[in-house]
Parts: C-alpha cells; structure tokens; sequence
C-alpha cells in the first residue's frame, strides 16, 4: 500500500472484483449508505456523519464481519432512535439495499443483514425474528414498509445520486470502481442536508 500526501491510498486490486464483477463491490457501497443518509434526513433521524472506509481500516464487528461503511448515528444504543417511530426507522435501515437493488440491479450478499440487525436490537429482539413477528413490532406488514421504501428510493433516486457523487468526487457510478482509496470519504448530517435541500 502506498501512501499519498493527499491522505489517498492506492491499493492493487484484482482486476474483476471477486465480490461484484459487474459494478465492484464500492459502488455498492456508496449507494448502500448514501440512502441511508438521505433516508435518516427525510424520516428526521439524526446522525454523526456518513463515512466509507478504505479497506484497511474497515471496522470489525464482534460477529466477524467487516463494516466497509456506514452512517454513524449520535446515540450508540439503536433503542434511542428506533423506539420513536419503529416503521420509520425500519425505512431506513432497509433504505441502503433498496438502493442498491435499484441502481445497480442487486445488492450485495448481507446487505440487508447487519441493518435489520440493529434494527431488532433497537426493538429489544434477539435473534431472527419471523415475517409475522416484524409485522407485531411495527404495527403494520413489513411487505408495505419494503414497499413504501422501494417508491420512496425511486422518488429520490437523484437526491441519493448527489449524495454518492459528493461522497466519492465523481459524476457517475461506473466511475466509482476507479477510485483510489481516500480517507476523506465522509459527509456529516448538515452536508448531506445541504446536499439535498
């Protein structure tokens, strides 16, 4: 790994993406959390800052997996904001694969996984929790949250878009797959907010 002056870091990659072939695993990424951070503005969830990471410095969490990104929110416990309005914030934590799914045809393995996660634990659940009972804790089906947040991304698919552009420094996904990896890959609430008005 070599290290710039500009804080950027170029790193070899393997010339296909082993994790996305088609549009590299980044792009995924930087849409994932990008609609997040749109989402967490419009459903008025406040939050730190959204950030990605550069491999070396990506964040292991106690089950293994490895967080390459993510909208880091003002309180640490998930129970301070999801318990306000738990058919919002299920919005927004399944907002990130929604948009993956739209814009890049798919979204990556586990996409959904960590999200939903931090959702139940905010609604004092443990473990994996049924269609039926999703559906007891928010008070209504999770197919019509999945739904709302599937028009919901498409409504603001260029607000996200802008967000992704600001974050990365370019003008189109497929660019994404390009970059050399920098550490100033973060925006915080009132950026994003600004950015999308």
């Amino acid at each position: 790994m070599l290290s710039h002056p500009a804080g950027t870091f170029l790193v070899v990659m393997p010339s296909v993406d082993p994790i996305c072939p088609e549009h590299g695993w980044m792009a995924h990424v930087f849409v994932h959390e990008a609609a997040h951070a749109v989402a967490a503005i419009d459903l008025g969830i406040h939050f730190a800052n959204v950030s990605i990471l550069p491999p070396g410095s990506w964040e292991r969490r106690p089950d293994g997996r490895t967080m390459p990104g993510g909208v880091t929110m003002r309180e640490e416990d998930p129970a301070e904001w999801v318990l306000t309005q738990p058919a919002g914030d299920l919005e927004f934590v399944i907002a990130g694969g929604v948009a993956e799914e739209r814009a890049l045809g798919h979204c990556l393995p586990a996409s959904y996984d960590g999200d939903l996660r931090i959702w139940r634990v905010g609604m004092g659940a443990t473990g994996q929790l049924s269609r039926s009972a999703i559906d007891d804790l928010v008070g209504e089906s999770f197919t019509s949250v999945v739904r709302r947040t599937k028009v919901w991304v498409v409504e603001n698919w260029i607000r996200i878009k802008s967000v992704v552009a600001a974050l990365a420094g370019v003008d189109n996904l497929s660019q994404i797959t390009f970059l050399e990896f920098s550490d100033d890959w973060v925006l915080t609430e009132s950026e994003v907010r600004d950015l999308i008005g």
